[in-house]
């Protein structure tokens, strides 16, 4: 699979886009205006949702309005998020609620049939970031949120695809990679993938959120090695995924560089517009909660 991905992504470089329809990276506001706009319908996908969080009020207010609303959690995870998912599925507000069986991590937004296409790195709270895409990535971005992932590069849409576009593009670094994550193992497509760019004397930054990398001895051990190897390794109180390839092509999801889990629903995306590379440059050394 990372072999076809390179390939790819040779013969199918990732040209800008039409102006009308460049990457554009957003917030909690960016989604939020988009489900008060719905006009008919709205299919969102999360792994979970608190039951007082603003995205969630937004979406309820768009079902008593009349806007059809399909909201898909995950029914395979931790105790607090099975939790949360089964008390909103349990309220009576209009929405179409499903707990999917198989695992999903995915974040994403899909207004009026594809009028919007957004994907979300966090559960569409304020600290998270948002992607705008083309109305094109509606059709993948919903069979993925229903149980049915099929890529659509530069879209990834299972855990171990969207690692392995993460780890051809740094395969491809020539001077410097930078590479944000909220949890981070060994033995994984980025994490091979940073090591070896180390040996090629690639200048590699890497950033773990501080909570998971303190409570994991092996995460820890695994960040100690490639600080040895030459690594520039941070920590912070963040949850932002995302890489920056020698200032030219950008990788945002929401996947995690750790293993197991390779066949979740989960997203990865990768563009070289160069706005979207610098806004997403700019984020992730400014994330908005740290």
């Amino acid at each position: 699979m990372r072999r076809l991905l390179i390939a790819l992504l040779i013969l199918l470089p990732l040209a800008p886009a039409r102006a009308d329809t460049a990457p554009r990276l957003g917030n909690l506001s960016t989604a939020i205006a988009a489900v008060n706009g719905a006009r008919s319908s709205i299919t969102v996908s999360a792994y979970t949702l608190s039951p007082h969080q603003e995205f969630l009020r937004a979406l309820e207010a768009a079902a008593a309005r009349g806007v059809r609303v399909h909201l898909v959690l995950t029914g395979d995870g931790f105790d607090y998020a099975i939790a949360q998912n089964r008390e909103i599925a349990a309220r009576p507000v209009g929405m179409r609620v499903e707990l999917l069986s198989r695992p999903i991590h995915l974040k994403a937004l899909v207004v009026d049939g594809g009028r919007i296409v957004a994907l979300d790195d966090e559960n569409f709270s304020r600290c998270g970031a948002l992607v705008t895409l083309d109305s094109d990535y509606a059709l993948p971005v919903e069979r993925a949120a229903v149980g049915d992932p099929q890529d659509a590069l530069p879209l990834t849409l299972t855990k171990s695809r969207s690692l392995a576009l993460e780890a051809a593009l740094i395969d491809h670094a020539r001077h410097d990679v930078t590479v944000e994550t909220e949890s981070f193992s060994g033995g994984n497509a980025v994490a091979n993938a940073l090591a070896e760019a180390l040996a090629r004397h690639v200048s590699v930054t890497l950033t773990v959120a501080s909570p998971e990398a303190m409570r994991n001895q092996a995460e820890r051990a695994t960040l100690d090695a490639l600080a040895r190897a030459g690594a520039t390794v941070y920590f912070q109180h963040g949850t932002a995924k995302g890489a920056i390839i020698d200032g030219r092509v950008g990788w945002i999801g929401s996947s995690n560089a750790t293993e197991g889990l390779e066949e979740q629903i989960d997203w990865g995306y990768a563009s070289d517009d160069p706005q979207f590379v610098r806004t997403l440059a700019r984020d992730l050394a400014h994330p908005p909660c740290v």
